[in-house]
């Protein structure tokens, strides 16, 4: 079975996503955590750096949300749905989720407007309105521009509502992708590698609070193997108590006990020589 939708398959390639982001539900379903690295990367990869805000943003009482992508451009949408559910502290989840994807679709069709047709003197409106009597070429070349848009713009929404731990990513052009039913989600670089480590563990939403926050971490580290991850990591918890970041202390103490397992799986000198002692034989054709 393929776990991981097409779709959502072919996002890597649509979005800069040099971080790391990871979010999953535990405690059967009560719990959410939202793993986040502060790597800041400049498009042209010629500047990368660890940036002193953490990445995960705080939309209400009882919801978080992660960005990959451009480091900007989500303020605006951000900033709308805090707005918006400032007198609903604690909303449903996959309400918000539908709020901020139209913040998200305004948002793109604003700077598609001001990129594509406001430099032509026009705007989308009066494009679809005078398709008829504009030149053929021009009419192919905006069509060919649009369909090339991409608003650059990863959200990974993680929360907690009355109907339990929810996790669902907005991406271009606005759509809605949940992820309740796998338990996890991974989105940067390191994609690959951090799903690797939820499944070689078996996650399901039913693990323990701490169970699931050290193989988020772990699955952090070894996604970091893939370049333009940060070490610097920020986990919060979000739950019946709301959101809570995770104590430094508590940080130290997930990476102590993961460098102290990577110790143990490491090859030693006793499995160096037990390999070498064996005698290869091969079968005759």
């Amino acid at each position: 079975m393929n776990i991981f939708p097409d779709e959502f398959d072919e996002l890597p390639k649509e979005v800069d996503t040099l971080t790391q982001l990871i979010a999953a539900i535990c405690e059967r379903r009560s719990k959410a955590i939202a793993l986040s690295d502060r790597m800041i990367t400049t498009q042209d990869l010629s500047l990368a750096f660890e940036h002193e805000s953490p990445k995960i943003d705080k939309i209400t009482d009882n919801c978080v949300a992660m960005t990959a992508g451009s480091a900007l451009v989500h303020e605006p949408i951000f900033k709308e749905v805090r707005s918006k559910f400032k007198e609903r502290p604690k909303s449903s989840i996959y309400e918000i989720a539908k709020v901020m994807k139209s913040e998200y679709q305004n948002l793109r069709t604003e700077m598609m407007n001001d990129e594509i047709f406001r430099r032509r003197g026009i705007s989308i409106e009066y494009f679809y309105r005078n398709q008829g009597i504009l030149h053929d070429a021009t009419v192919m070349e905006l069509n060919r521009r649009m369909d090339e848009f991409d608003l650059d713009l990863h959200i990974v929404l993680v929360g907690v509502d009355n109907e339990g731990a929810h996790i669902i990513c907005i991406y271009d052009p606005g759509t809605i992708m949940p992820f309740d039913a796998l338990g996890f989600c991974c989105v940067g670089t390191g994609r690959r590698h951090a799903d690797t480590t939820f499944a070689y563990r078996r996650y399901t939403p039913i693990f323990s609070l701490k169970k699931a926050l050290y193989i988020a971490y772990e699955a952090k580290k070894r996604s970091e193997m893939a370049g333009g991850v940060g070490q610097m990591t920020d986990i919060a918890v979000i739950d019946e108590n709301g959101v809570r970041m995770l104590s430094e202390k508590n940080i130290k103490e997930l990476d102590e006990l993961y460098q102290n397992m990577e110790q143990k799986a490491t090859y030693g000198t006793e499995i160096d020589k037990a390999v070498e002692g064996i005698e290869l034989e091969f079968k005759t054709t």
